[in-house]
């Protein structure tokens, strides 16, 4: 069985970019891993010059019950 191969502009095989993006960040998830357990064993640990704090933001989904809490979600028309 072929894998199709799809070229970039440039020129580097898509399959390579994906292996290579995957593997770049699992590194520096471990590397940002090893950051914060560095700033539980010491606080006073500083990290590598080039090291900059996870970007990753976690968010979730409230659920407020429409019938309980009408008023918040019928509010009445602004004046022009």
């Amino acid at each position: 069985m072929r894998l199709a191969i799809l070229l970039t502009p440039s020129s580097l095989r898509l399959s390579d970019f994906v292996l290579w993006f995957s593997a770049k960040q699992k590194l520096l998830d471990e590397r940002h891993y090893l950051v914060q357990e560095g700033f539980k064993i010491t606080p006073a640990f500083k990290p590598p010059s080039d090291y900059r704090p996870s970007q990753t933001k976690y968010t979730r989904k409230i659920y407020i019950p429409h019938k309980e809490y009408y008023s918040y979600f019928c509010s009445p028309p602004l004046d022009e």
